[in-house]
């Protein structure tokens, strides 16, 4: 078979498909319920070397302040998201400075 047969096939199996999808009834659509994940789900952040080290020393400060061996910066963006979420005026604040930033 050569290619223009090929393609020649092909173009006839594609109009029986769109023949038969237009001639079938339309099927209901179903609403979309919203699914809560139970899973965790991963984020990651690059960050300037400088602002790494600034989050390092803050994390070990914060760990010896706290007494505790070691804060994680998981700990450290989980306790910002839900001061952001809690109080509406950080948020506001964070609202503004990402449009300083763009």
């Amino acid at each position: 078979m050569s290619r223009a047969d090929d393609l020649a096939a092909k173009a006839a199996r594609l109009k029986a498909k769109q023949a038969g999808a237009a001639a079938a009834p339309a099927a209901p659509v179903e609403q979309r319920k919203k699914v809560v994940l139970a899973d965790t789900v991963r984020v990651t952040v690059d960050l300037p070397p400088t602002q790494h080290r600034e989050l390092k020393a803050w994390a070990a400060a914060a760990a010896e302040e706290l007494g505790r061996a070691r804060v994680t910066n998981q700990d450290i963006m989980k306790a910002l998201l839900a001061r952001m979420f809690a109080d509406s005026t950080l948020a506001d604040q964070i609202i503004t400075d990402l449009s300083k930033s763009q």
